[in-house]
C-alpha cells in the first residue's frame, strides 16, 4: 500500500529507476504472499475437499487478476482518452502506436498513472483489512483425512 501511494503521488516526477526498484518490491511481496494464501486456503479445508479448494484459490485469483487488468487498463485509458481530441480523426488504439497521437497524450502519462496507482493502493488497503477480518486457524500437522490407497 505505501509503495503505491509512493508510486501515485509524483509518479510523472519519477525516474524510470525509481519506478523500476518500487515494482520489483511490490512483485517480491506479491510472489511471496500467493504461495502463503494458497497453503492457508489448503489448510482451511477438510481433507476431502483440498483439491476443491486448491481450484477455488486457482480459479478466483485468475478471475481477480482478470478483473483488475480490466479495471487498472480502464482507469489508465479512460484519462487519455480524454485528452485524445487533440489529434483530428484519432481514436484509442492509436495510443498504441508510435505517432502524434501518442506524442499528443504523453504529458498526461504521468496522471493516468497516479490514478492507477492511487486505485491499486486503494485496493490494497481494503484487501488488507479484509485480512483483519479472517477467522485465524492454525496449521495442521498432518494431511487429513485421506482416501485409502486402493
Amino acid at each position: 500500500t505505501t509503495l503505491c501511494r509512493a508510486l501515485a503521488y509524483g509518479a510523472a516526477g519519477r525516474t524510470d529507476a525509481e519506478i523500476i526498484v518500487v515494482l520489483t518490491i511490490s512483485g517480491i511481496g506479491f510472489g511471496t504472499a500467493f504461495p502463503s494464501m494458497m497453503v492457508a486456503t489448503q489448510n482451511a479445508a477438510h481433507g476431502g475437499n483440498l483439491g476443491i479448494a486448491t481450484a477455488n484459490h486457482t480459479f478466483f485469483r485468475s478471475l481477480g487478476g482478470a478483473a483488475g487488468v480490466a479495471l487498472f487498463g480502464a482507469i489508465i485509458f479512460s484519462i487519455l482518452a480524454a485528452h485524445i481530441d487533440i489529434v483530428q480523426g484519432a481514436d484509442l488504439n492509436d495510443i498504441l502506436q508510435p505517432g502524434p497521437v501518442l506524442t499528443a497524450v504523453q504529458p498526461y502519462l504521468g496522471r493516468a498513472f497516479s490514478a492507477f496507482f492511487g486505485a491499486a493502493g486503494a485496493v490494497a488497503l481494503l484487501s488488507a483489512v479484509g485480512f483483519l477480518f479472517m477467522k485465524e486457524v492454525p496449521l495442521r500437522q498432518h494431511a487429513g483425512h485421506e482416501a485409502p490407497a486402493e
